[in-house]
């Protein structure tokens, strides 16, 4: 709905303020799906959704948030490099990486000081991944958190990913942090490099995989026009038994140049094929419906328009086995929460092939 009101105060002046309002809560609603997003992935024990990632744009927030929190006696500076090469990423996971080493450092400046972050495009051959563990040769997007603390010695450092190990008193720590950093950089196929001397401070230097190096951060920043993904008066099936979501997702497309049919079950839909004789271009349909399952929809779809276009839309995981029968077949597949932009964007590259 944020965004239907921004289409429609789009472009006038006078109503500038309103949209920037909008713009505010419309941050705030995708920062909370996020977090919905990363609590139902944690509770099925499962690794968050891999999204082309500005780290720039994640430091700076992690530096808003960490400013009011931190406390007054840490100083933070930032030194980011403008054209920083993408990342294939959890976000969610990247900014627990970010607090986690913030929070340590921090602990290693009882007296205060300043922690610094850096981001830096590298490119490490043979010789280079020789210094840094588990490191291989290619493109990074280098994250380096330092602190001006009282530093490590080499004993220290040789244990400081191991589960449990602590340096912090009894009831201070629980030696979960940077073990937690390690795991999770490694699972993004990237690795971490740590200097540190006693009386000299630390630095954390984080690689992560560049996804690439012709696409920029400062690419992800730019808006695409929503006249872009225009339609063209295509049929689209839309099948979801959240009222709300049919509602939005329905007005959106019919304002872009769709032609909307909505059913609110399996059934529903078939009739409304079925009673309309309609051939329809593209079908958007739930996983989990009232009376049924999305899939058995798709395949009842296959066998009465062939040539159909299916996108799935879930909240819910998806084996992987299904998942790789029906993206063999050529249906998409879109996790919730997602935005509208998203659904105009896959209808376009789909009225495009």
């Amino acid at each position: 709905y944020i965004e239907l009101a921004q289409l429609e105060l789009g472009g006038k002046e006078e109503l500038e303020e309103i949209v920037e309002y909008l713009s505010y809560s419309q941050k705030a609603c995708g920062r909370a799906a996020k977090l919905v997003r990363q609590m139902l992935f944690f509770s099925r024990k499962k690794e968050g959704g891999r999204d082309p990632v500005d780290l720039n744009a994640v430091v700076d927030r992690m530096v808003e948030i960490l400013d009011r929190t931190i406390g007054e006696e840490i100083r933070i500076e930032t030194s980011l490099e403008p054209r920083l090469w993408i990342v294939e990423a959890d976000e969610g996971a990247i900014e627990q990486v970010i607090m986690n080493l913030a929070l340590n450092a921090r602990d290693a400046m009882p007296e205060g000081g300043t922690i610094t972050f850096r981001t830096e495009n590298v490119e490490l051959d043979e010789n280079a991944c020789k210094r840094i563990p588990d490191a291989v040769p290619g493109k990074y997007v280098r994250l380096s958190v330092s602190d001006t603390g009282e530093g490590m010695d080499s004993e220290t450092l040789s244990k400081i990913f191991d589960p449990f190990f602590t340096t912090k008193e009894v009831g201070k720590g629980t030696g979960l942090g940077l073990s937690v950093v390690y795991g999770m950089v490694r699972g993004h196929g990237g690795t971490v490099n740590v200097a540190s001397a006693p009386g000299k401070g630390t630095t954390f230097h984080v690689y992560l995989p560049a996804r690439d190096e012709e696409q920029r951060s400062n690419d992800l920043g730019q808006k695409v026009e929503r006249t872009t993904y225009k339609g063209a008066g295509e049929k689209v099936l839309l099948v979801e038994d959240e009222e709300m979501v049919m509602q939005v997702l329905g007005d959106m497309l019919s304002s872009h140049g769709y032609q909307v049919l909505k059913a609110k079950n399996c059934r529903e839909a078939l009739d409304v094929l079925e009673r309309e004789e309609v051939n329809v271009d593209v079908a958007i349909i739930d996983l989990v419906l009232s009376n049924g399952h999305g899939t058995t929809l798709c395949d009842e779809l296959f066998k009465k328009t062939p040539g159909v276009k299916l996108i799935l839309t879930s909240g819910y995981p998806f084996s992987e086995q299904r998942m790789q029968e029906f993206l063999a077949k050529g249906v998409d597949f879109l996790p919730k929460p997602f935005n509208v932009e998203e659904v105009l964007r896959i209808l376009k590259r789909i009225r495009e092939e």
